[in-house]
């Protein structure tokens, strides 16, 4: 069904769990205080909130929805309510799996990830645009770069882990490679990798 917010807001987000659970959100234009937060409940659009700022919505379930602009609120099924963010962050973009499953992009403050109860940053300082995903085991983020989430990751693989030597440059064979390591003791060693070694990298995990 068509819909128009008026000459007062433009929409940017949309969001949809089913065809009875739409959100859209927008931004006022020149001040206007227009309403710029909507719901489509399968019959027709309410106006939810008006607030400056840009808005991207978030659907989850009937009850369970998320509004991001100058503060991050979530929607219970019945109201909206203020949520704390890591920072203040304000999301740009945002996708989720499940309602204890949540992941926004931030800007300079990072990923975030909502586990049900609270906000937390998951990669500090990946600035990204947009961001999504198939399952809660494959997210995905694009930015600076292309991100994806490794839910078996424990963090970096050390040298010794992948049967390798933190030794100086020198040191290390003329054909063998190398490679920067923060885990050797030496901050000017690195990681001398052998043939061995390099087999364990090629089978090893995926990178988060």
């Amino acid at each position: 069904k068509g819909f128009d917010p008026g000459a007062g807001v433009m929409i940017l987000s949309i969001s949809a769990s089913s065809r009875t659970n739409v959100w859209a959100g927008g931004q006022p234009i020149n001040n206007s205080g227009d309403q710029n937060v909507f719901h489509f409940d399968g019959t027709s659009w309410q106006s939810i909130r008006s607030d400056p700022g840009n808005h991207v919505v978030l659907a989850v379930a009937p009850n369970d929805a998320w509004v991001f602009g100058l503060q991050t609120w979530h929607w219970n099924g019945a109201r909206l309510t203020a949520v704390e963010t890591p920072g203040g962050a304000t999301p740009s973009a945002a996708w989720a799996s499940g309602p204890n499953d949540v992941w926004a992009a931030a800007g300079e403050v990072g990923i975030l990830h909502w586990d049900g109860s609270a906000w937390t940053v998951s990669a500090p300082g990946v600035s990204v645009q947009a961001i999504g995903g198939s399952s809660q085991s494959d997210v995905w983020a694009v930015g600076h770069g292309v991100f994806r989430f490794d839910p078996e990751a424990r963090g970096p693989v050390t040298c010794a882990e992948i049967g390798a030597t933190c030794t100086s440059l020198a040191a290390c064979a003329p054909d063998a490679g190398h490679i920067a390591d923060d885990s050797c003791p030496n901050a000017s060693d690195v990681c001398c990798v052998n043939e061995q070694a390099c087999s364990v990298l090629s089978s090893g995990p995926e990178p988060s």
